[in-house]
């Protein structure tokens, strides 16, 4: 089911920022998940509305305290929605010389991954193009789709594929983890993860947790390569035309939609697949 609501005539109008001029969120909390990914806890303030922030929206970092300002960079809180006074946000770290394609490491994670308990930085938000609202619906301002840009969509799918690499797992796993808690049996969700090892998978404590509590939720992992002494059960290789058709469902069913979260090539290349697969530009979306 799909519904359009609207033109969107600005970036601005789309983005719904609410707390203009941006404001300063302390880190109270590290975490270091794996070897190149974070947990970090921030503490907000009484001038931000963290009510206007929905499972699957962003925060724009606008500068560390004291630097660029000019600085763009956005992340997905994960959890908790609505009123506290905080919020975890999962970073991975792109550190100088450790990628050929990027010698100089990322502009802003190295600082973050550097960054002291009680130090802050400048954010404002939420920056929103796709959103869980509750009750098996998500709304995708449609900026960042194919066509049709400057209009907004509701879905309520009967079934969803999320396709996820790396980091990217973090907007999903907050809509998941919201269908988990409204105790939604009614949306049928599969997740198609995806790493380059084993070692390198975030949240899978916290996902196979939610597989558990919803007999509507599938977990599938995939990683490049596995060790000849690894125990593994999941999926072998990058994801591929075989996997999501596998997982999707059929792509003629209406009710049957996809969600891509990753780098730019693994969004290419999903976003090309699914095409194949003859899925109606209006059922598969990225974020």
């Amino acid at each position: 089911m799909k519904q359009f609501f609207g033109k969107i005539k600005t970036l601005e109008q789309i983005a719904q920022l609410k707390f203009e001029p941006p404001q300063q969120i302390k880190l109270i909390q590290k975490a270091q998940l794996n070897h190149d990914s974070y947990l970090f806890r921030f503490q907000t303030n009484n001038q931000i509305d963290k009510t206007q922030y929905k499972p699957g929206s962003h925060f724009v970092v606008k500068g560390l305290k004291g630097q660029d300002e000019n600085m763009k960079k956005k992340y997905t809180p994960i959890e908790p929605f609505g009123n506290s006074n905080y919020f975890d946000t999962l970073i991975k770290i792109y550190r100088p010389n450790e990628n050929p394609k990027f010698p100089q490491g990322g502009e802003l994670t190295p600082r973050l991954e550097n960054l002291q308990l009680g130090e802050t930085i400048l954010v404002t938000g939420p920056l929103i193009s796709i959103f869980y609202e509750g009750q098996g619906k998500f709304n995708i301002q449609r900026f960042k789709q194919e066509i049709d840009k400057d209009s907004s969509q509701v879905i309520k799918p009967n079934h969803i594929l999320f396709i996820a690499g790396g980091t990217g797992i973090a907007p999903i796993y907050s809509m998941i983890q919201e269908i988990i808690k409204e105790g939604n049996t009614s949306t049928k969700v599969t997740l198609l993860y995806g790493n380059k090892t084993i070692e390198d998978i975030v949240l899978k404590k916290e996902l196979d947790r939610f597989a558990l509590q919803n007999q509507n939720l599938q977990i599938v992992y995939t990683v490049d390569s596995i060790n000849k002494n690894d125990q593994w059960n999941g999926e072998v290789g990058v994801i591929n035309k075989e996997m999501i058709q596998k997982y999707a469902n059929d792509p003629k069913n209406p009710e049957n939609y996809i969600m891509i979260c990753g780098n730019t090539q693994m969004n290419k290349s999903c976003l090309k697949i699914v095409k194949e697969l003859g899925f109606d530009p209006y059922h598969y979306f990225r974020f």
